[in-house]
C-alpha cells in the first residue's frame, strides 16, 4: 500500500486557496453552489483558511470554473486569486524585507499549501526561475494554466510593485487567436506550446525591498506555519496507520470503524472526526484500499480473481465483481487480460 499511503500524503491542499479560487469564479459571475457542488464541498469545508481541502476536490473545482472559458478567464482568475490563496504563507511573505526572502519562505513552505499549486523556485544563469509541473488532467488546459501564471505573476506584484515582469513567459499550450490580452497582462515575450509552464525574471529582482516589512510580524508567521505544517504532518501519520490498519485487517474480512479505531489507538468518534476534516469517510477510504490492492494483486497475476476478492475481505466473489466494475467499468478478469 506504499502508493495508496503516498497519494493520501499528498490530496490535501490549503484552504485559503480553494476559498481564493471560488471566490475569485464568483466575482466572475460563476454561482457559488454549482462551484461547490461540481466540487464535492459544502460551506463548513471552506469556513477555515487554514484547514485542509482535499486536492480532487479543489481540481474538480478547477475543471468546474473552466469547463467553458473565455479565452482570458485564467488571466482574470489568476489575478483575482493572487496572493490571497496562500494563507499564512502570503502573509509572511508580504512582511519580508526582500522579495528574495519571501520567495525562500514560499520555497521552504509550499507542501503546506501543495506542491500541485505553487510554482518551484530556482537561480540559473543570472535568471529567477519560477517553474509550475500541472498535475497531468491539467497539463493542456487552457484556462488552468494561464491562472496559475498570472497569479505566480500577481503574488510578486502585489509583494514588490507593479514595476516587477518578466523577461519571459512560457506556457504549455497553444496561442490564443487574439493574444492582446496576455501580452498586456504579462508585459513581456511570451512563448506558446512550451511544453512547460514557467515565468523567467532577472535574479537582480530578488533584492527588491518589500514596502510592508514588519520583523517581528514575519517571525510571528513563521511559527504559525511551522504549527500547520506540523498539524498536517500528525494528520499525515494517523491517515498512514489508518491504511495500514485496514490493509492488515482485510484479509480477515471487511474491517469495520469500530475495528480499526481499536486498531491504531482511537475511539470510533475521534477517527471519524479526523477523517472528515480530510474531506474523507471511513467507507471513502476503505474503498479506495480495495481499488488500490485490488489493481495490484490482479496485476501481480499469481492469485485468482476469487482469491483476490478474499483477500480484499469480500464475502461473495460477485460482491468483489460490483465492486471492480465500479472502479473501472470492466470486470476483474477483463482488466487482467488487458494489462497483460
Amino acid at each position: 500500500m506504499t502508493s495508496g499511503a503516498t497519494r493520501m500524503n499528498e490530496t490535501t491542499v490549503l484552504a485559503a486557496l480553494t476559498i481564493a479560487l471560488v471566490e475569485a469564479a464568483c466575482a466572475e459571475g460563476a454561482g457559488r453552489g454549482g462551484l461547490l457542488d461540481a466540487a464535492g464541498l459544502d460551506e463548513a469545508a471552506l469556513a477555515d483558511a487554514d484547514a485542509r481541502v482535499p486536492l480532487d476536490s479543489h481540481l474538480r473545482l478547477l475543471e468546474a470554473i473552466f469547463c467553458d472559458p473565455a479565452p482570458d478567464l485564467g488571466l482574470r482568475i489568476g489575478a483575482r486569486v493572487g496572493a490571497r490563496g496562500l494563507g499564512v504563507v502570503g502573509h509572511a511573505m508580504e512582511a519580508g524585507a526582500t522579495l528574495g526572502e519571501a520567495l525562500a519562505f514560499l520555497r521552504r513552505y509550499r507542501s503546506l499549501i501543495v506542491e500541485a499549486a505553487v510554482p518551484d523556485v530556482t537561480i540559473e544563469g543570472g535568471s529567477l526561475l519560477m517553474t509550475q509541473v500541472l498535475p497531468p488532467r491539467l497539463t493542456w488546459q487552457r484556462g488552468p494554466a494561464e491562472a496559475q501564471a498570472a497569479g505566480a505573476l500577481t503574488q510578486l506584484r502585489v509583494l514588490a510593485g507593479e514595476g516587477i515582469h518578466p523577461t519571459l513567459v512560457e506556457l504549455p499550450h497553444a496561442a490564443p487567436p487574439d493574444e492582446r490580452a496576455h501580452r498586456a497582462f504579462f508585459r513581456s515575450p511570451l512563448a506558446w506550446g512550451a511544453g512547460l509552464l514557467r515565468l523567467t525574471f532577472p535574479a537582480e529582482v530578488l533584492a527588491t525591498p518589500l514596502p510592508r516589512e514588519n520583523a517581528s510580524l514575519f517571525h510571528y508567521l513563521s511559527r504559525r506555519a511551522d504549527a500547520l505544517r506540523g498539524e498536517m504532518a500528525r494528520e499525515r501519520d494517523v491517515l498512514d496507520k489508518v491504511l495500514r490498519a485496514i490493509v492488515a485487517a482485510l484479509s480477515q474480512g471487511e474491517p469495520d470503524v469500530r475495528s480499526i479505531a481499536r486498531r491504531v489507538g482511537m475511539s470510533t468518534r475521534s477517527l471519524q472526526r479526523r477523517l472528515a476534516e480530510r474531506g474523507k469517510s471511513f467507507a471513502q477510504l476503505l474503498d479506495e484500499v480495495r481499488r488500490e490492492r485490488a489493481l495490484d494483486l490482479l496485476s501481480d497475476g499469481r492469485l485468482s480473481v476469487t482469491e483476490v476478492g478474499y483477500l480484499l475481505g469480500y464475502a461473495e466473489p460477485a460482491a468483489f465483481h460490483r465492486a471492480f466494475k465500479r472502479w473501472t467499468g470492466s470486470a476483474p478478469g477483463q482488466y487482467r487480460r488487458s494489462s497483460r
